[in-house]
């Protein structure tokens, strides 16, 4: 759970956006003083709905299939508007490619872009989350 998710998730749930940060972890694990004492409760207050031990199956048009990593049981968000994916390690810009061609609006941030800091991610999603 970077601070990019919780901050872009604030940043939407308090223009009154439905904002869900799904995690394939049970706890946000590891993070820094700042995103745990900070970041995460802010987010939380504004309206973020947390969902952990979920990962993302699939995204299809205006839904995305989540999957809880332990029961394997799945559901189904309908009326997506906008989905924003966080990696780790190498810029992988192949979701974005294949979106892009498939029409819709799309804006490469992040680690989709390339691998730097994470003040330079959050950055991008602010301007993203701007634009919507």
């Amino acid at each position: 759970m970077p601070r990019a998710n919780g901050g872009l998730g604030e940043l939407l749930a308090r223009r009154g956006t439905e904002a869900i940060v799904a995690m394939p972890f049970a706890t946000p694990v590891c993070l820094d003083r700042e995103t745990a004492g900070y970041v995460l409760p802010r987010a939380a207050q504004a309206g973020v709905q947390w969902r952990p031990n979920t990962a993302v199956a699939a995204i299809g048009d205006h839904e995305v299939i989540l999957v809880d990593v332990f029961s394997r049981r799945t559901d189904t968000l309908r009326k997506v508007d906008t989905v924003v994916i966080r990696t780790h390690g190498l810029p992988d810009d192949s979701l974005y490619l294949a979106l892009r061609e498939a029409g819709p609006e799309v804006i490469r941030i992040g680690d989709a872009v390339a691998v730097r800091s994470t003040d330079r991610a959050i950055f991008d999603g602010h301007m993203a989350g701007r634009r919507l």
